[in-house]
């Protein structure tokens, strides 16, 4: 189990307060363990959306493609970088 040390606080208007109260009420928990349960929903969906990309069928069979049979170096773009050297 982790340890509680953070604090986490949200200043809001009445009406949004009172929202998140009767929502809260209504599922039988607290206003912080409900907006708490709430932010953590939030940002798992957006680490979701974010970390992971949906392809169609046409650009993910021209990556499996990509991947299975390489294109050719383009060794100008490769002899433009500073520092790195190529090997075949």
């Amino acid at each position: 189990m982790e340890k509680i040390g953070k604090r986490f606080t949200a200043r809001v208007s009445k009406s949004v307060h009172d929202k998140i109260e009767t929502a809260a009420v209504l599922v039988g928990t607290t206003v912080s363990k409900f907006a708490l349960e709430a932010a953590l929903e939030k940002a798992d969906a957006v680490i979701q959306n974010e970390s992971a990309m949906t392809l169609t069928s046409e650009y993910s069979n021209r990556v499996l493609e990509l991947l299975e049979s390489p294109e050719s170096s383009n060794y100008e773009f490769v002899n433009a970088m500073p520092g790195v050297q190529y090997f075949q």
